[in-house]
């Protein structure tokens, strides 16, 4: 799952409510599309379409599972995805579990610990224009750590 997610990085912008379970690149990312989901200053406009924080999630392991009908083991939004996980210590994070913002606002992947001890996490961010690898999650916001029930059914992928 992390090396699909980290595969996006700088090549996939941010988009209010972007989803996608397509296998491989989605020919619609970068396409300008009317932003739908509701909540966004960007809401009703158009822009070059991608994904959202969850989006990005559920399409990394949508394509690291093979089969678009991992959405329902890994869930669809930030909320339904912590919901769908075992809770860890922030020390016990290991790469390929989900990292959250403590108010459930966002969500990221953890790619590992770095050399200076911060855990890494790539991630959707409007702030910062799409796909992007953070080597110090906990900096940006990143507070919660939890182990997809996903691997059950797909096993460390």
């Amino acid at each position: 799952m992390v090396e699909n997610a980290a595969a996006l990085t700088g090549k996939v912008g941010y988009f209010w409510g972007g989803k996608s379970v397509c296998l491989g690149w989605d020919d619609r990312w970068g396409v300008p599309a009317v932003v739908t989901a509701d909540g966004s200053d960007t809401t009703g406009t158009l822009v070059p379409f991608g994904l959202d924080c969850s989006g990005l999630v559920t399409w990394a392991a949508v394509n690291a599972a093979g089969d678009a009908d991992a959405l329902s083991a890994i869930g669809n939004g930030a909320r339904d995805q912590y919901s769908r996980c075992t809770p860890m210590a922030w020390e016990d994070a290991q790469p390929g579990d989900l990292a959250f913002f403590s108010d459930l606002s966002h969500v990221g992947i953890v790619v590992g610990t770095t050399e200076a001890g911060t855990l890494e996490v790539v991630h959707c961010s409007k702030t910062l224009g799409g796909v992007v690898c953070s080597p110090d999650g906990a900096t940006i916001g990143f507070a919660l750590i939890g182990r997809p029930a996903f691997y059950q059914f797909y096993g460390e992928t």
